[in-house]
């Protein structure tokens, strides 16, 4: 009698043990429901939305580190960066190999002009074998280093960026930018013009200041040169494109020098 009682507290604990089991699995499937949910509405724009399906997951499963790092997501675009930053934190506590948490800690270092860190967070994510988007991490570097003045060691990894991705005109815009730093205005202008050809058939609003921004920089390298002409005509095209007080000042500085 005993055993028989002994044996159905054993089967007891394994039928509760099972169905802690199973709970557990569906909490987990609940929570990637919840996850991708967030995913798309984030591609929606609807950052409230999206945090309410990442919360949701994270209740559900909150060792998942994919689901801090769509949390972080969200803080980014609210500029809470030091809430993204702590979601980052958790991500990476939870998986030291998420590349991409490094990189959009990187990021946001930039956004914050805290150089260093962008550089270091940018080399942890390039130092993991599983991250899959190098670009973006030497694109990171390259702006930290010509922001703290080391225009050869921005040029270098504006080069390593466009070996990877060589139609990124924002980065060839800044290889031209690190060129003209350095005193080398002629590479510049090759670098500026290749950006502009990139560039001349997209009619987004972005890519209307970017575009703009690139005929004014190529003005500036072509004064460099002793062109002044020819510099004049390409302020005259920036404003054309996208209006900006400081190219209008330029143009009103050197126009009446032709």
């Amino acid at each position: 009698m005993v055993r028989l009682i002994w044996l159905g507290i054993i089967g007891l604990a394994f039928l509760v043990s099972g169905c802690a089991k199973n709970i557990s699995s569906l909490d987990r499937y609940k929570a990637q429901r919840h996850y991708e949910y967030g995913l798309a509405q984030f591609l929606l724009q609807d950052t409230k939305a999206a945090r309410q399906e990442f919360e949701q997951a994270k209740s559900l499963n909150p060792e998942a580190a994919k689901i801090y790092q769509g949390l972080a997501l969200v803080d980014i675009k609210q500029h809470d960066y030091k809430a993204a930053l702590i979601n980052l934190q958790q991500a990476i506590a939870r998986d030291p190999g998420l590349g991409s948490a490094y990189q959009h800690m990187s990021d946001i270092y930039l956004k914050l002009a805290q150089w260093g860190n962008a550089i270091e967070y940018a080399e942890k994510a390039l130092a993991l074998p599983t991250y899959n988007q190098p670009q973006q991490a030497h694109y990171n570097q390259g702006v930290a280093w010509f922001s703290l003045g080391e225009y050869a060691k921005a040029e270098h990894e504006f080069t390593r960026t466009l070996e990877l991705t060589p139609r990124w005109a924002e980065a060839r815009l800044w290889l031209g930018k690190s060129l003209f730093a350095q005193g080398k205005p002629s590479l510049a202008i090759v670098e500026y013009r290749n950006a502009l050809a990139q560039l001349q058939q997209n009619t987004y609003e972005q890519d209307k200041q970017l575009l703009s921004y690139l005929h004014y920089q190529l003005g500036a390298a072509y004064i460099d040169k002793g062109y002044l002409k020819q510099g004049v005509l390409e302020f005259r095209l920036s404003l054309d494109i996208y209006p900006s007080s400081e190219v209008e000042l330029a143009l009103q500085e050197y126009d009446t020098q032709k």
